[in-house]
């Protein structure tokens, strides 16, 4: 993948984070509240919000990744041409 096409990809995941951020922690701290407040008996219900704040962790670590690839091609584009 070329430098350009990373960095255009970082920008995209830098504002897509920004403004998903604030969404991401609702639904993760949503999703361990209901999970604290299953019943004995609702197991399956537990696990299936334990995996829910899985993927919210994954999607959000998947945007970081993005943006800081391209904090890495901008930095070493910045050290050529030093």
């Amino acid at each position: 993948m070329s430098d350009d096409r990373i960095r255009a990809r970082a920008a995209r995941a830098a504002a897509e984070l920004s403004e998903t951020e604030a969404a991401f922690e609702a639904m993760r701290e949503n999703a361990i509240a209901a999970w604290a407040a299953t019943a004995d008996a609702e197991s399956a219900h537990r696990e299936s919000l334990y995996r829910a704040v899985k993927v919210i962790d994954a999607v959000r670590d998947h945007l970081l990744q993005r943006v800081q690839d391209g904090e890495v091609v901008a930095f070493a584009q910045r050290m050529r041409e030093v």
